[in-house]
């Protein structure tokens, strides 16, 4: 644990996962109106405690690998102390420090708040006066969100918290993929924590810790989340309507690493079936079957949605397996000690036992630069995918 009381990064969260209760009969939504959170429940434990003896800081990060609810999470926090954290007007750096003291808000044990209630619909709905979302500028020419988070959006944080809040509380922003900020981003952020306005809150999502300066890691509590175990994995997608059997959830938890959004696109896509016809591809390498190869790269001939969705998934599948090879080839287990996914493929142990560590290390730095250039110059995606097998036995 650290000095706030936190699970220090890397310490593992035993037992995280959370029992489901009425979310069971729930559909997942997005971060803003999701009454439930899996897991995470230590995270929670260790707010609601800084939240009962006053310490709140006044900014935070949520650190963690995409897709495993720390968005979901900030807003649960967010409407929490939105409904329960008011505290009086000479309250100075603190959230919770107040003149008043017989000012003792009754704690309650969760960060349950029932989606009827005002402050769940107005947070839900964008409304509510006291709260400022930022997320990265949508791109409506490219269908996608911009790569950095700009300093024009950071700028809009100062003036906000200037207000008053006007419930006599105090106001709070969520900075979604605050890794992504540019450097005039972070320089713009950095001042608000060097100098923070009594009564504010800021929360920091990020999915890459290292690529925040480190005064701005100093000026906040550093929250880490754990990537999601089998269970909530298996919850999550049972929640969206999927029934897997528990083969396949192993498989779809070791590609996600535990990341539910990684998950859930895994199964959107079948990419069980896909990783199926993966390892069929990889039969015999490098003696390929020339005309399947062909055959399924031509699925990619017409430029869809759908299309581009499977040939992304193609490349993360091809580039993973590759990956865990490398890693179960240094640590120098035998195959008898690979895992599921890898030992229950005669096509993969084959390969694993003709290359050598250094030419695997070569063939994932080669897949990576290969995706990488057809991403960035827009290439043709079947020759991509053809020359991809090529990349494999050169």
């Amino acid at each position: 644990m650290d000095m706030f009381g936190l699970p220090a990064s890397g310490e593992k969260n035993e037992g995280e996962n959370v029992s489901l209760g009425s979310a069971e009969a729930k559909a997942l939504a997005p971060p803003p109106e999701m009454d439930f959170c899996l897991a995470h429940d230590k995270q929670e434990s260790a707010l609601l405690g800084m939240f009962e003896k006053k310490c709140l800081p006044h900014a935070f990060i949520f650190s963690g690998i995409q897709g495993i609810g720390k968005a979901t999470f900030a807003f649960r926090f967010a409407r929490f102390l939105l409904k329960y954290g008011k505290i009086s007007a000479e309250a100075e750096n603190s959230l919770f420090a107040s003149s008043d003291e017989d000012f003792t808000p009754e704690i309650p044990k969760t960060m349950d708040i029932d989606r009827n209630d005002p402050v769940f619909c107005r947070v839900a709905s964008g409304g509510h006066s006291d709260m400022l979302y930022i997320q990265r500028v949508y791109d409506e020419k490219k269908g996608n969100y911009k790569s950095e988070l700009g300093v024009d959006s950071i700028r809009t944080i100062m003036p906000f918290l200037r207000k008053t809040a006007s419930e006599g509380g105090w106001r709070i922003v969520i900075v979604e993929d605050a890794d992504t900020m540019t450097v005039a981003a972070q320089n713009a952020i950095l001042k608000i924590l060097e100098e923070p306005p009594a009564n504010a809150m800021i929360i920091l999502i990020t999915h890459r810790l290292g690529e925040m300066i480190p005064t701005i890691r100093s000026r906040a509590a550093v929250i880490d989340f754990q990537p999601l175990g089998s269970d909530t994995i298996r919850d999550i997608l049972n929640i969206q309507g999927y029934s897997i059997s528990e083969e396949d959830i192993r498989l779809i938890t070791d590609f996600s690493q535990g990341s539910a959004g990684q998950a859930l696109t895994f199964a959107e896509q079948d990419g069980v079936s896909l990783f199926k016809t993966v390892i069929e591809l990889l039969r015999g390498a490098p003696d390929w079957n020339w005309p399947l190869i062909h055959e399924f790269s031509s699925e990619f001939s017409m430029s869809s949605a759908a299309s581009e969705r499977k040939y992304k998934l193609f490349s993360q599948i091809l580039q993973w397996l590759f990956n865990e090879m490398v890693f179960a080839k240094a640590r120098g287990k035998p195959k008898s000690e690979l895992a599921d996914y890898l030992s229950q493929h005669q096509e993969l142990i084959d390969i694993y036992n003709k290359l050598s560590l250094k030419r695997m290390v070569e063939i994932c730095d080669r897949l990576k630069k290969h995706f990488a250039r057809t991403e960035f110059s827009n290439l043709d995606k079947r020759e991509t995918v053809r020359s991809s097998f090529l990349m494999i036995s050169q």
